[in-house]
Formats: C-alpha cells, sequence, structure tokens
C-alpha cells in the first residue's frame, strides 16, 4: 500500500548546518511525548503541551542544553556538557523509557570520543568510548542500547553503550563513511561513504547472550554505486 504524505508547518533555520551530511532525523518519543528533531548535531525533543530540549553540539565541543517553551520565545540555556574537546559530528537519540541502565542519547565528536548519556531533569554522563586507532567519528546511531558508529577509516562499530564492550566491527567501506541510517523495526542499517557505495546491513540482537551482529546483506540492491552522495536514509 502507498504511503500518503503531507506537508506540515515548515520551520525555518536560519544559518543552520542542514546543507551537510547527517543533515535530518526525527524521532518519537512516546512516554515522554515528545518529537526529536536534529540536524546533523542538533537533536531537539517537544511535547506540544510541556517543553522543548534541545542538545546542541557545537565546533568547541560542548554541547549547549536548551529549554524551549512550547509557546513564546522564553529560550533558556539550562545546562553546558563539557566532556568532548573537539568538534560535535554528530548525535543520536533513542527511547529508553525508565530503564535506568540503557543509554538514550549519544554524542560524537571529531576525535573518535562517543559520550554516552541518560536524559531526566539532568543529562547524567554514562560512559565515555575512544579507541585511540580510529579517526573522526562522522555518523552515529542508536538501538536498545547500543551504539552503531561510522568512522572516518570506513569502519562501523558496534559498542554496548553502558559497558564500551565492542560487539562488532566492520570494514565497510573503502573511504570515510559520511552517513549512517537505521530502521530500529527490521534491523536494517544503511552506509554511504566517500567511496561513493551505498551498502546494506543487517543488525541483529540476541537478548539471551546479549550479542549483536551485523551482517552484509547479499541480494543486488544491497550495493549500489552512487556519486556525490552525503547522506541517507530509511523508509
Amino acid at each position: 500500500i502507498p504511503k500518503m504524505y503531507h506537508k506540515e508547518k515548515s520551520i525555518q533555520i536560519k544559518s543552520s548546518a542542514s546543507a551537510i551530511y547527517n543533515n535530518l532525523s526525527v524521532l518519537r518519543i512516546a512516554p515522554r511525548c515528545l518529537n526529536c528533531f536534529t540536524v546533523v548535531q542538533t537533536v531537539s525533543s517537544g511535547c506540544p503541551f510541556q517543553f522543548l530540549t534541545l542538545p546542541s553540539g557545537v565546533s568547541s565541543g560542548s554541547v549547549l542544553v536548551f529549554d524551549v517553551p512550547s509557546k513564546g520565545s522564553n529560550i533558556i540555556l539550562s545546562e553546558v556538557l563539557e566532556e568532548h574537546k573537539e568538534a560535535i559530528t554528530d548525535m543520536a537519540s533513542e527511547c529508553s523509557g525508565n530503564l535506568e541502565c540503557i543509554a538514550d542519547l549519544v554524542s560524537a565528536d571529531d576525535s573518535g570520543l562517543l559520550c554516552v548519556w541518560k536524559s531526566g531533569e539532568d543529562f547524567h554522563l554514562l560512559n565515555k568510548i575512544l579507541v585511540l586507532s580510529i579517526t573522526s567519528c562522522s555518523s552515529v546511531k542508536l538501538w536498545k542500547g547500543t551504539v552503531i558508529a561510522g568512522y572516518g577509516t570506513g569502519q562501523i562499530r558496534l559498542y554496548e553503550g553502558v559497558t564500551g564492550i565492542l560487539h562488532a566491527e566492520v570494514n565497510a567501506q573503502a573511504r570515510w563513511i559520511y552517513s549512517l541510517d537505521f530502521a530500529p523495526f527490521t534491523g536494517l542499517l544503511i552506509s554511504a561513504a566517500e567511496d561513493s557505495w551505498v551498502r546494506v546491513w543487517l543488525v541483529s540482537l540476541t537478548p539471551e547472550t546479549n550479542s549483536v551482529e551485523v551482517n552484509a546483506l547479499t541480494d543486488k540492491y544491497s550495493t549500489l554505486p552512487i556519486k556525490s552522495l552525503w547522506s541517507v536514509r530509511l523508509f
């Protein structure tokens, strides 16, 4: 059955980075009545009856957390997260509900450092993941507490967010990975890189052993040559 779309009200973003890869993502957090939008390194979340929370990563490495009212323009800087020392490259979020041990926000920077956070009244740092031999982390996703990170080396790495345990590592692309996108209900992961190839992967979780695997799909549509591609999205 074809999907039907309708146009919503436009959002004007002045001097934004929306023309860069990793440009736009949307996340629905039902338990908190939040909708999250991300433009490169900015994640905003909001509820029509409560407030908006806008964590925004900047080139200094700081993550600025703004409280934005549902009505009016009284935007307040509520918190500054100072764990990163290099420019923020991407952030991803996931609804973890009331589970205390599962992350719901991860931020990445130009050195390859990943900071794993738990949101609430304040943001709490759960873990920092850094591999010295890895270059910049250009794209990151979060799924059931697992951090999926794409790097300038062309590698994709899957970590347990809270412990930092490396579940899987794939030499996915020949050159710099520009963008990742993930479909949480199917486990499909798509990567796009400077080598002009788009590749599709299947990520699977085994709860009994707490293990995560990633495998390349083998059908003829799982690897596509596309020139000058900066961003990919799964629907």
